[in-house]
């Protein structure tokens, strides 16, 4: 068996490096800002800190973490130096790396060998943008959208996954989803925070702030070739930068917001708010927290239970992981393969017409669909499915030499 490549190692232990490195693209700003603060006091454990951070980072090998993490240093330079000259080649480069982005984005056939499977994922996506260009084909559809308009060379891709669920470009996926008056709208909102904060900012705590806004574009300059602010708990360090920075910020009007608060709320108000408050935040710890980790745990012990062998375990694994998942698609398929390799044909096919229903996009559904009905002796909706296997992905040789034995035993 080959040895695991460096970013497979990198994936077993942090699950995905692209992820890790939003963690580091983000702190690390803050980190040099803390050490630009306390520098004096020569803090050893603030320096062992930075290094270990800038150590990760390294390890991750993110491009666009790379990328990410070199727009949010130059935006600390552009906000922190005192010297004109090195603003100014701060915000040239900045703009430079903007305009590189766009470039590729806008172009993406053409840069294939640089961004790999993203070229097809966006050639699609532009086909979404252009036939809903003003309004969008609406939140959070792009997953069922967009297998209509991918273009079939996705599939040459090694790394080609059956269900597409995210553009891999922050700024392309809020255009398809929500048009050009949505995108507008998002980076005009987050246009007017940046200028509200860095105008009413206080010199106390303006290295914080400085630190926190780096690490924010960052973000966004990594997220114009990465999906990570589509995971909640990376999305959740973008707004918390924010809300801490605007907390920050020095306002002489909110000094006087709790004197007209007093007296509004008697005691039992204030009880009744914080019980329903706190059940708040048990409910959503454990449907968003608790179920997802259930989920990934029940679904992590099948996997392993499968590798080992022992398909009856796996098959229990997975049923436990479809009570705790809320689009349970890869499970149901999963489950569904190993059911067929048990003979339950009927009970595999059950899964796999779930799967299709919650995902009529999903590359293999049909393949599998179409093997199964041939394995019950269904041999018409054998080939009607193989056939639309073949539709979605014209390179599945699979599902080309089982729509040639459909046909054989359609002949017998």
């Amino acid at each position: 068996m080959a040895s695991p490549t460096h970013y497979q190692r990198t994936y077993l232990f942090f699950y995905n490096p692209n992820f890790l490195a939003s963690y580091f693209v983000f702190s690390i700003p803050l980190s040099l800002c803390l050490l630009h603060e306390r520098y004096k006091k020569q803090n050893p454990l603030l320096y062992l800190l930075t290094l270990i951070q800038i150590g990760g980072f390294i390890t991750t090998l993110s491009r666009a973490g790379s990328l990410g993490f070199s727009a949010s240093i130059l935006f600390l330079i552009f906000l922190r130096s005192s010297k004109k000259i090195w603003r100014h080649v701060a915000i040239f480069l900045l703009i430079a790396i903007l305009c590189g982005c766009v470039l590729v984005m806008s172009m993406p056939h053409t840069f294939t060998p640089l961004i790999g499977i993203r070229s097809p994922i966006w050639q699609g996506t532009h086909k979404m943008i252009k036939e809903n260009l003003l309004t969008g084909t609406g939140i959070g559809s792009f997953s069922k959208v967009y297998p209509s308009f991918r273009p079939p060379e996705y599939f040459l891709f090694r790394d080609a996954a059956p269900m597409t669920l995210h553009s891999h470009n922050e700024f392309l996926e809020i255009w398809a989803e929500l048009g050009i008056i949505g995108l507008l709208l998002w980076c005009g909102f987050l246009v007017s925070l940046f200028y509200f904060v860095l105008k009413k900012i206080d010199s106390s705590n303006s290295l914080f702030i400085h630190g926190a806004l780096s690490g924010i574009v960052g973000l966004f300059i990594q997220n114009m070739f990465s999906v990570s602010l589509r995971i909640p708990f990376i999305n959740f360090y973008l707004w918390i930068g924010l809300g801490m920075s605007m907390a920050l910020i020095k306002n002489k009007n909110f000094g006087q917001a709790p004197l007209r608060l007093q007296g509004m709320f008697p005691q039992a108000k204030k009880l009744i708010l914080a019980f329903l408050f706190l059940g708040l935040i048990i409910w959503t710890s454990v449907r968003f927290i608790v179920f997802p980790f259930l989920g990934d745990f029940y679904f992590g012990r099948g996997y392993l239970e499968r590798r080992k062998g022992n398909l009856s375990r796996a098959i229990s694994y997975y049923s436990k992981a479809i009570n705790f998942t809320p689009q349970p698609r890869d499970i149901y398929y999963k489950r569904a393969f190993i059911l067929g390799k048990t003979g339950r044909e009927k009970d595999a096919l059950n899964d796999y017409l779930k799967v299709e229903e919650i995902s009529p996009g999903y590359a293999r559904i049909y393949r599998n669909l179409g093997i199964t009905y041939l394995s019950l002796g269904e041999i018409d909706k054998a080939i009607e499915n193989l056939n639309k296997a073949i539709a979605t992905n014209p390179y599945d040789s699979h599902a080309h030499n089982s729509l040639g034995v459909a046909y054989e035993k359609m002949r017998r």
